[in-house]
C-alpha cells in the first residue's frame, strides 16, 4: 500500500518508498548495538560526553527519527532534554566529519546522523553498527527520501506525465527502482531482497513523510535550541 502524505483531500504528493532511518549509529569497540531496546537506552548518563549528533535544527538528515520522538508521548519533548540537555552533545552539518569521529572512537554514539552515509561507512569496514529501529520498544517511522512523487497541474505533456507516474508505481516499476536504489518499495508484493534500510515484513509504521510528521520540524528544532541554551551549550 502506497501512502498520500497531504492530511486531507485534495492528495497531491504520494510516497513510495519505504526507508528506515535509523535514530543513531555505535562505535562497534565502544557500545553494542544490542544494549538498545529503547530510545531512553541511548540518553543513559553513562554516554556523557560520548555522543556527537547532527544539527537537526537544520532541515535535512535525523528528521524522521527526530519527528518521531517528538511525536511519541513516551518519549517528547523529555527525551530530548535528556539528549541535548544532559549528555554534552558535540553537534555538527559535517556528515563525513561526524562518522569519522565515531570510527575513530572520539564518539561512542552519533545521532540523527545520514543513513546514506552510515551505510557508505559501513560498507567501508569502520567499526560502525546502526541501531535498528524495529528493535527499539517504542516503534519507528518510515522516511520517503527521494521515494516521492506529484504531478503538477496543466502541466505540459499531461498524458506522458501520467503514463510514466503509472508505470513507475506499477509492480515491474517499482521492483525495477528498487534494483537500482536499494531502498524497499511500499509495495508488498515486489520480492525484497538484497535491500539496504528495509522495514520487517508484517511491522506497522507511521508515515514520516506526512504533514503530520514533517510539519512538526521547525518546532523540534526551536526546542532544541532552547535546551542548549538552558545547558549553557547553545
Amino acid at each position: 500500500m502506497l501512502w498520500y502524505n497531504d492530511p486531507s483531500a485534495p492528495y497531491t504528493n504520494l510516497s513510495f518508498a519505504a526507508i528506515m532511518y535509523p535514530v543513531a549509529y555505535v562505535n562497534t569497540n565502544l557500545a553494542k548495538v544490542t544494549q538498545f531496546k529503547s530510545y531512553w537506552d541511548l540518553v543513559d548518563p553513562k554516554w556523557k560526553g560520548k555522543v556527537s549528533s547532527n544539527d537537526i535544527r537544520i532541515i535535512g538528515p535525523g528528521g524522521v527519527p527526530a519527528s518521531y520522538i517528538f511525536k511519541t508521548p513516551s518519549l517528547g519533548a523529555p527525551w530530548f532534554g535528556r539528549f541535548f540537555g544532559e549528555l554534552d552533545v558535540v553537534m555538527g552539518r559535517d556528515q563525513r566529519q561526524l562518522f569519522d569521529g565515531l570510527a575513530k572512537g572520539r564518539f561512542a554514539i552519533a545521532g540523527f546522523v545520514s543513513a546514506e552515509e552510515g551505510t557508505l561507512a559501513i560498507g567501508e569496514g569502520l567499526p560502525i553498527a546502526a541501531i535498528n529501529p524495529d528493535d527499539l520498544k517504542e516503534g519507528a517511522a518510515l522516511g520517503p527520501g527521494a521515494g516521492t512523487v506529484s504531478v503538477f497541474a496543466d502541466a505540459p505533456h499531461p498524458n506522458a506525465a501520467k503514463l510514466y507516474v503509472n508505470w513507475l508505481l506499477s509492480r515491474d516499476g517499482q521492483i525495477a527502482w528498487q534494483e537500482e536504489t536499494t531502498y524497499a518499495s511500499l509495495r508488498t508484493d515486489v520480492p525484497k531482497t538484497n535491500l539496504i534500510l528495509a522495514p520487517r515484513p508484517g511491522k506497522t509504521y507511521a508515515n514520516g513523510g506526512s504533514l503530520a510528521y514533517g510539519g512538526v520540524l521547525q518546532g523540534v528544532g526551536t526546542m532544541v535550541t532552547d535546551i542548549l541554551a538552558k545547558a549553557g551549550t547553545g
